[in-house]
């Protein structure tokens, strides 16, 4: 029984807090995936000054969870676990492979 977890969040230092407790179970596994920039280009006045330019940027950070367990009630637990103590600002994709 596999659970992969895709946790996705814009602020870094709540999703390295959150990750830190749940490495604390041996049948966890972590990566890291890459991080998505968008950049976003915006003129500072709309009638004059035309070459004068506010840029912005939003920074995405993923970070991928494997838990594998042979005993499924133990990994339902700790997959029940995380989801109860997910923080509001960090998105959670879950899937299920055998």
């Amino acid at each position: 029984m596999i659970y992969t977890l895709i946790l996705k969040s814009q602020n870094l230092y709540i999703l390295e807090k959150f990750i830190t407790a749940i490495k604390l179970t041996k049948c966890v596994s972590i990566l890291n995936l890459p991080t998505t920039t968008k950049k976003v280009t915006l003129l500072s006045s709309p009638h004059v000054n035309k070459k004068s330019k506010e840029q912005f940027e939003l920074i995405d950070y993923k970070r991928l969870i494997q838990i594998r367990n042979n005993n499924d009630q133990i990994t339902l637990k700790l997959v029940n676990k995380i989801l109860n103590k997910i923080p509001n600002n960090i998105s959670l994709k879950i899937k299920y492979s055998k």
